[in-house]
């Protein structure tokens, strides 16, 4: 793989994030409510006791993923989740948590784009754009 490849597909996976970013915030912002996404109900959010615990358990099963299809998978799963926790935090308005709970939402959907790029399939990408 030459430069001008690696550049294009940089391109590509900084394209595909904002793209998954400003879809996830505009619908917090559209409707205040997530019924289209079917978020997961968290028990453990930003601000628990629990929280840091259950994030360790989360990136310790993140790295037991082997296969590209499993990690695209289970980072879609944890995009989810992040949303879930930052509705959360906005809903209770539990201000200290918003800038981190924003930031761990980017930082999933950046990981997901990169397992997206890396797997190179076009269905994949618009399912993930149709679901967010």
């Amino acid at each position: 793989m030459n430069l001008t490849e690696m550049t294009r597909l940089s391109w590509k996976a900084v394209f595909v994030l904002i793209l998954i970013i400003s879809l996830g915030q505009a619908t917090l912002i559209h409707a205040g409510t997530s019924d289209g996404l079917n978020l997961p109900q968290t028990k453990i959010n930003p601000g628990n006791f629990y929280y840091n615990f259950k994030r360790l358990w989360e990136k310790g099963l993140g790295q037991l993923m082997f296969s590209t299809d499993l990690k695209i998978s289970f980072h879609k799963s944890q995009l989810k989740t992040r949303l879930a926790e930052l509705k959360v935090v906005i809903d209770e308005k539990i201000l200290s948590e918003v800038q981190r709970s924003s930031e761990r939402f980017s930082y999933e959907a950046g990981i997901l784009t990169n397992e997206i790029v890396k797997k190179d399939d076009a269905k994949t990408k618009e399912q993930l754009l149709e679901e967010f």
